[in-house]
């Protein structure tokens, strides 16, 4: 009821009776508590709409950054999954050399219990070293026939593998300059190169095979005694990683 209603209310009464003043002035006051009763309560519910409209930003907000959360969770799941199956081909590499080695060292027990060969990892890579005091005779790259029958026992177990090896040469530092090799580097490519031969007489693929010269200057001990220099004048045979099984390899 507004007060223009109150007001002819009051008129229309007064046409029939009189009205006093103060029931005038009682239902004015009526009128005008009503008035702010009724703006109260519209304060509340603006406050209330205003609250309500602050929750369903939040709500939002909360909304999107679960929705980041969940993207960045499943992300992480896949890459911690991926970083696992790199470690388990890794760990399953490394387990396949381990037990390759171990097969080595079985089958050259005798060549290694006799001094002639020693099989061993190196950076990573399996290698079997053969002095070349015992293949070569000083200075000279043509096998003895000591050395033809310790490369023949080596290939004959290595042709069985299927696998691909590298033959390096490796002298100590004493200079060599003859009719037939003027440093170290040729006369540590052609002792590697007589090894490739022999093992390819004695049946391993020439596919599978390479050779390589280091000539002095990758030794494995110091040159400065005669038990050193012995031991950095080597043929190794390396077995060469297949990469492509690495995780991270692509074609």
């Amino acid at each position: 009821m507004n007060k223009l209603m109150i007001v002819l209310a009051v008129v229309s009464i007064a046409a029939v009776g009189c009205v006093s003043k103060s029931k005038y002035v009682e239902l004015s006051d009526q009128y005008d508590a009503a008035q702010q009763d009724i703006k109260g309560k519209q304060g509340q519910i603006d406050d209330l709409n205003s609250k309500i409209s602050e929750l369903e930003m939040k709500i939002e907000e909360l909304t999107r950054q679960a929705s980041a959360l969940e993207g960045l969770s499943q992300s992480s799941s896949a890459e911690l999954k991926k970083a696992l199956a790199e470690l388990a081909a890794l760990k399953a590499d490394a387990d396949a050399r381990a037990a390759e080695m171990n097969n080595l060292l079985k089958q050259f027990k005798s060549l290694i219990d006799a001094g002639k060969l020693k099989v061993q990892m190196i950076d990573g890579r399996l290698v079997l070293q053969l002095p070349t005091d015992i293949l070569f005779k000083p200075g000279k790259a043509n096998l003895s026939k000591e050395g033809i029958e310790a490369i023949k026992e080596v290939a004959t177990v290595l042709a069985t593998l299927k696998k691909r090896f590298q033959v390096e040469g490796h002298t100590d530092n004493n200079p060599i300059k003859n009719r037939h090799f003027k440093n170290n580097w040729e006369l540590a490519a052609a002792r590697a190169q007589g090894v490739v031969d022999a093992m390819i007489e004695a049946g391993v693929p020439g596919e599978s095979l390479s050779a390589a010269s280091y000539g002095e200057f990758m030794p494995s001990d110091t040159n400065d005694t005669k038990e050193g220099r012995g031991n950095n004048r080597r043929i190794n045979i390396v077995l060469v990683p297949d990469l492509s099984k690495l995780p991270g390899f692509s074609k």
